[in-house]
């Protein structure tokens, strides 16, 4: 089960990535401390990194005018 749970954590840090969100921008959003999403992000809050998993997955990019 813990190959299971390292796997997920490792793709939300892969989707944020690639849609260019970082830890400030999610601390941000949810209106908390970085380092709660630090820990979120290690597996150490459960609450916070669900809510997270749903935001990165459902969060477009907007593209900015040149």
């Amino acid at each position: 089960m813990a190959n299971q749970k390292r796997i997920n954590l490792i793709s939300i840090r892969k989707k944020m990535l690639d849609k260019g969100l970082s830890q400030r921008d999610l601390a941000a959003h949810f209106g908390v401390d970085f380092t709660y999403v630090s820990h979120a992000l290690a597996g150490r809050r459960k609450s916070l990194l669900g809510k997270i998993a749903a935001y990165v997955a459902e969060y477009r990019p907007v593209k900015k005018a040149a």
